[in-house]
């Protein structure tokens, strides 16, 4: 029998698998757009206009990121990206779909994929010292933490209480 706090923190799983789903469908859709040749169109578009300029305020540090990026991005800048966020959001959606059909042996495979994911974010987070990416760790750290519990509980229920 669940208790409270094991059903409100089993719903809260649920909730942050479906997020991570979510935000996993988006970020490969981007990279699917990445490959079209309207993409390669507005970087140039871009480029060439300066409006990229135009519109950073240049005490924002997103803005400033993105026109330094924007400058050198060509083609193959623009496939590393689209290849890179269809990858990652595809593993993602997998890990996600395994979870929901609570596969026993994805537990354990999503906590991996996900410290993963942290490795290379707290990397990204060392070079350039983005505050999205420590937003993005943590909510990967209690995704795992979370996904350990679950992981547990299954380990610990008898098969007739299955």
């Amino acid at each position: 029998m669940f208790t409270a706090s094991r059903r409100m923190l089993h719903w809260v799983f649920e909730a942050s698998v479906l997020l991570k789903g979510i935000f996993a469908s988006f970020e490969t859709l981007f990279g699917v757009l990445l490959l079209t040749p309207l993409s390669l169109r507005a970087l140039h578009f871009l480029q060439d206009t300066g409006l990229h300029r135009a519109i950073a305020d240049p005490d924002d540090r997103l803005a400033h990121f993105l026109t330094h990026h924007l400058n050198g991005m060509g083609r193959e800048h623009l496939h590393f990206w689209a290849i890179y966020m269809i990858g990652h959001g595809l593993v993602k959606l997998c890990v996600v779909v395994a979870l929901m059909k609570e596969w026993y042996s994805a537990f354990p495979f999503a906590m991996l994929v996900l410290a993963g994911f942290i490795g290379w974010q707290m990397l990204d987070w060392w070079h350039t010292g983005s505050i999205v990416m420590v937003a993005l760790s943590a909510f990967d750290a209690f995704i795992i933490w979370l996904t350990w519990r679950e992981w547990r509980a299954r380990a610990n229920q008898t098969p007739a209480t299955q």
